[in-house]
């Protein structure tokens, strides 16, 4: 499997809840910093924080939009995230995923709200037309 193949089914397996090709995808050694904080570093704490997250979370969608190859082994993906724990809520991120031998060595995530507005767009004005 190709890395990204490796990454579209690790982000699968959120919504299908079915992560048991994991240690397939991931080295022994992954270092894992979500977006709002906690670095996992390590198959077993992957696995606790997964386990953690089938209890509380419900994950609808994380839709995959873009995954830009920056070399053979870095990628950056962009995507979007929509799931339910106490309350329903979304959000847009980017991860860079670096790979070592086929296998995810490292994932960095980030997050942005996902509505957006613009402050300074004039009445009646758009991209197209001054």
């Amino acid at each position: 499997m190709d890395n990204t193949a490796i990454i579209k089914k690790y982000f699968q397996s959120w919504t299908t809840r079915d992560f048991s090709d994991l240690d397939t995808y991931f080295d022994e050694k992954i270092i894992y910093r979500e977006c709002y904080g906690p670095i996992y570093i390590g198959l077993d704490e992957l696995h606790q924080f997964i386990d953690n997250m089938m209890n509380r979370q419900k994950v609808l969608n994380w839709r995959i939009d873009k995954i830009l190859p920056t070399d053979k082994n870095t990628y950056t993906v962009l995507w979007y995230f929509h799931a339910v724990e106490h309350t329903e809520y979304d959000f847009d991120g980017a991860s860079i995923i670096q790979f070592k031998d086929n296998k995810i060595i490292d994932v960095a995530e980030y997050q942005s709200k996902h509505e957006t507005f613009r402050p300074f767009k004039k009445e009646g004005k758009n991209e197209f037309n001054n």
